[in-house]
């Protein structure tokens, strides 16, 4: 769609060779006089004028489809007026426009009853619906008012930031409902321009860079490409969503897969298959196979080698480890489609009783206790610290004084907003957006109150009366106590009368214990008070030293991924190194997030490139590949995380990449759950299935340390 006026022409040249569908679009917008100017007769002509010049320009473009009135410019006689005199001049396309679907005199709520709206409008094209909205049309309205016309949303999915959320909800709504048929999201590249500051740093610029006024700051920033060019993680959401080919299983042990192609119209005799079977993350066999001449809209049945190489594991392997079989269609070196079908969902191993047999089960040859301070010698060369005040377990070193942990795990419940959650730079969204209630409650300063340090003993890995170190404390918000320069809803924040010092936030409890073969188990569990709605995340956040510069995991991925936004993620392990430099949103947010960590490995050899896939064929041989001092995160059971040179606090507090300086620690944050993303920019907030509101949760796992 091109919107919100005609392109250039030779856009519609490449359309033509590329065969992509285009509705052209006339130069006519009034958010200043909405709902006015289209019934102002003395406008009649400028309506008619830039529709005829669109169509008379751009009819014979083969990749035009349909004609688009305008946007946003509220509905009257001139549309209807415009819309007749396309039929009469081109009846072989269809006309659009999302005026036609609003109440009168408004841009609120759509009406899909309103009888007028044919008028103007050949299909029904609301603009921001919720998936709840479509499916009461598909279900309910449409049968009712016997409505023929398709439903084709003229703009959803607002991808501002890190963006993107239930984009898969919409699109298995519409790939099994009869009349829903697409739409557009809003929209393809971020419209930053690239600039140098006064230190020689570039950035992407956008309203208020220039010393403009007024300017409605980031908000031409919302592409699911970048400036740059490259593509934002949304645009591989809706690649998934979009993909012609699909592979589906009932019984993937046997090999018989089954090869769908939703093409319209041709077959698959261009692409190639590939299979890879994953075992706990490893590729450990990978090969190509032909994909049928699926007829369009058809599907086969194709037989891969898989079975034979599922016999080669051992028995034991079949029902413990995670197995994943990962395929593909290729055209030459381009990724048309993926899908990872699940072989085995394997289940964890519990510690075997022997594991304790013959041990010195105690917290460590030496303890010595001042106050909220303890100090636990582990006996095999690790100081392990405590400090209540500061949050239980808050460093580890060696016995020469080399820090491994920095600082340890304490309760973590604010994100660096995503535009989604907030738009920082406006005003206006302190009440009605959920950043505002965040920074209200004071979730961007935590502090803890009342704590106490004690040894104690629990069951633990089945073993009764284990020796621990407790922790306790209550968690507090202190509203304001931090401020952000610039940021102006952080500064709505300051400028607030009546704003209370402490928020009571919960309850927290870590347990930490040394096990017998010096692994170090952490159970974290915060316990959120009944009248917290709408969580950024429940989690924890510690630190490890800058020389950690490499990271192995088993986690969704590749890229990032959360929880209404993870269709196009796979089970994988996968390596990264620590970025220095961010460089993914132009506006510092939240970002980096993956789901269901197995495990993560702190490595300090020097990685290059963004994040790949693992060539080791297991942990013990990627473990073997790595130099230098590792230190291993076990999770007890999957988990939510993130790794960043920069917190929380830096992220909110910038308005452009190029204004931090990384800090000296690597953030380790580690989420029981994390808010789902939405598109609260400009559409839906993040759907109900993917909020977080109070209760009890547990982030727990072990430290291995590998010197």
């Amino acid at each position: 769609r091109c919107a919100h006026y005609p392109n250039s022409s030779f856009f519609y040249d490449l359309c033509d060779e590329l065969g992509l569908l285009v509705i052209d679009e006339a130069n006519i917008e009034c958010h200043s006089s909405y709902d006015l100017i289209s019934r102002e007769h003395i406008f009649a002509s400028a309506f008619l004028d830039r529709v005829m010049r669109m169509v008379v320009r751009d009819q014979n473009h083969a990749c035009v489809i349909g004609w688009s009135l305008g946007n946003e410019a509220g509905y009257g006689p001139n549309h209807t007026m415009a819309a007749g005199w396309i039929r009469g001049y081109d009846p072989s396309r269809f006309v659009h426009y999302e005026g036609a679907v609003h109440s009168e005199w408004c841009q609120g709520p759509n009406d899909y009853r309103r009888p007028d709206g044919p008028l103007a409008t050949d299909i029904v094209c609301p603009m921001y619906p919720t998936v709840e909205e479509m499916k009461e049309w598909a279900e309910k309205i449409a049968p009712e008012i016997g409505e023929t016309r398709p439903y084709i949303m003229c703009e959803y999915s607002h991808s501002m930031g890190c963006s993107g959320g239930g984009l898969s909800d919409y699109w298995n709504l519409i790939k099994k409902t009869h009349g829903l048929q697409g739409g557009f999201v809003w929209d393809w590249i971020d419209q930053g321009l690239l600039k140098i500051d006064d230190s020689g740093r570039s950035f992407y610029a956008y309203g208020g860079d220039y010393c403009d006024c007024p300017n409605d700051a980031n908000f031409c920033i919302n592409g699911m490409v970048a400036s740059s060019r490259k593509p934002h993680p949304i645009m591989q959401e809706f690649k998934k969503c979009a993909q012609p080919v699909g592979f589906a299983s009932d019984n993937p042990n046997s090999g018989f897969i089954t090869v769908c192609n939703w093409r319209f119209f041709t077959s698959l005799d261009d692409l190639i298959g590939t299979w890879a079977l994953r075992v706990d993350g490893f590729s450990i066999a990978e090969g190509e196979f032909d994909l049928p001449d699926i007829a369009p809209r058809t599907s086969e049945t194709v037989q891969l080698p898989i079975s034979r190489r599922l016999a080669e594991l051992p028995m034991s392997a079949l029902g413990c480890k995670e197995i994943h079989l990962d395929l593909a269609a290729w055209q030459e070196e381009h990724e048309v489609a993926r899908e990872q079908i699940v072989v085995s969902r394997g289940r964890p191993l519990p510690l075997p009783q022997h594991y304790f047999y013959n041990r010195d089960i105690s917290l460590g040859s030496a303890t010595k206790k001042t106050g909220n301070t303890m100090i636990l010698d582990s006996g095999g060369g690790l100081k392990i610290l405590f400090d209540a005040k500061l949050g239980g377990l808050t460093q580890i070193k060696s016995t020469e004084g080399e820090i491994i942990l920095s600082s340890g795990p304490r309760p973590n419940l604010f994100r660096a907003g995503t535009d989604n959650d907030g738009v920082k730079l406006w005003t206006g969204q302190l009440e009605s957006k959920p950043l505002g209630t965040w920074l209200l409650n004071g979730l961007d300063n935590l502090v803890l109150e009342k704590p106490s340090i004690r040894e104690d003993r629990a069951d633990l890995f089945g073993l009764r009366d284990f020796p621990i170190v407790v922790t306790s404390a209550d968690v507090v918000g202190c509203p304001g106590a931090t401020t952000y320069p610039g940021i102006s809803m952080a500064e709505s924040l300051q400028a607030s009368k009546d704003l209370p010092s402490r928020i009571e936030i919960g309850r927290w409890t870590q347990k930490v214990a040394v096990l017998p073969d010096e692994a170090i188990y952490v159970e974290n569990e915060i316990d959120i008070r009944a009248q917290l709605k709408d969580l950024p995340r429940v989690g924890i956040e510690f630190t490890v030293p800058a020389k950690f510069r490499g990271t192995s995991f088993f986690s969704d991925g590749p890229f990032e991924n959360y929880s209404d936004r993870r269709y196009a993620a796979h089970a994988g392990v996968w390596e990264e190194a620590v970025a220095n430099v961010l460089d993914e949103y132009v506006v510092p947010q939240e970002q980096g997030n993956r789901m269901n960590l197995r495990w993560l490995l702190f490595s300090e050899g020097k990685m290059v490139g963004g994040v790949k896939d693992s060539k080791a064929r297991n942990q013990q041989e990627l473990f073997e590949e790595k130099n230098g001092e590792k230190l291993l995160v076990e999770p007890d059971g999957p988990v939510e995380f993130t790794v960043s040179r920069y917190s929380d606090n830096q992220l909110f507090g910038a308005r452009h990449n190029s204004e931090m300086e990384p800090s000296d620690v690597v953030y380790v944050r580690l989420d029981a759950a994390q808010r789902g993303l939405g598109t609260g920019s400009c559409g839906p907030q993040t759907s109900p299935q993917y909020q977080l509101h109070s209760g009890t949760y547990r982030v727990a796992f072990r430290l291995v340390i590998q010197r």
